[in-house]
């Protein structure tokens, strides 16, 4: 999934972090899941124009 952040758009999809090999097969199931069905809250890139400083 992309990095969101300055100036990177991208798709949110969090959950708590985890060492167990299952769960993290399972987070990644689901966030694939939902992008294929078009569920993920998505992000669009933040720019600014310093000329506007």
């Amino acid at each position: 999934m992309p990095l969101v952040g300055y100036g990177c758009g991208g798709w949110v999809y969090e959950q708590p972090l985890t060492k167990n090999e299952n769960d993290i097969f399972a987070i990644i199931n689901t966030a694939m899941m939902l992008f294929r069905e078009n569920k993920m809250t998505y992000f669009p890139a933040v720019t600014c124009s310093c000329s506007d400083l």
